[in-house]
């Protein structure tokens, strides 16, 4: 099912009723901040017990779980499948102003290459990219909006090694719209607390892409239709 950008499409119509339904058969609360423990927990997130994902940048909408499951009529208008997210799921509803990102703590650094994927549906006109960042949240590399036309989207992201402290954002175009977010997988071998960063790359080691980390960075997100 194709999505448009126009804020009076019929497709942001359906957005409207879908988040009418989303208040009446889903319940929604506050994603946790990291937790204290974080350090003992995985990447990975499929949002029923505590891990390292928040919502992060202080706006007045934030990433929710929702437990319940839509209305599968208004689901299937509003998205083209009658494929559910898995409860419980995040959220994120969009009225056209700046929102939330959905972000990682800390990592301190990447051994070998790691892959990242999840499944997501964006309603309205709703969209997302995944981007890779320093610890300040400074974008580094990202993949831009995704732009899948058909829903879920599934996407898996190979991410060569990174030798210092990073984070991944996955973030929003901010239009208005719905999105939601299922069953993160970040299989990485990753440094902890104590353990040295990767030593960089011997002086005058060149290549195509080089990022400001010394990493070459090829990633792709795949969108399964």
């Amino acid at each position: 099912m194709e999505r448009g950008t126009s804020q009076n499409s019929p497709n942001n119509l359906v957005s409207r009723i879908l988040q009418v339904a989303l208040g009446l058969f889903v319940t929604t609360s506050d994603l946790p901040p990291y937790p204290a423990n974080r350090e003992y927990l995985s990447y990975d997130c499929s949002f029923d017990s505590d891990c390292r994902w928040a919502s992060v940048g202080g706006t007045m909408d934030h990433w929710r779980i929702a437990r319940g499951e839509p209305d599968s009529l208004l689901w299937l208008a509003a998205t083209g499948t009658m494929q559910l997210p898995r409860e419980p799921f995040v959220l994120i509803e969009q009225r056209g102003n700046p929102v939330d990102a959905l972000m990682t703590d800390e990592i301190r650094c990447q051994k070998g290459s790691a892959d990242l994927s999840f499944i997501y549906w964006a309603i309205g006109s709703a969209d997302l990219e995944i981007c890779l960042t320093d610890v300040n949240g400074e974008r580094f590399n990202c993949t831009g909006m995704l732009g899948s036309s058909v829903m879920p989207g599934k996407v898996f992201l190979k991410i060569p090694e990174i030798q210092k402290p990073f984070r991944v954002m996955i973030s929003s175009n901010n239009l208005p719209g719905v999105l939601i977010i299922d069953d993160i997988r970040y299989d990485a071998s990753t440094c902890r607390r104590g353990t040295p960063p990767i030593p960089p790359p011997a002086p005058g080691v060149r290549g195509r892409g080089i990022d400001i980390y010394g990493t070459l960075f090829e990633i792709t997100a795949l969108p399964v239709m």
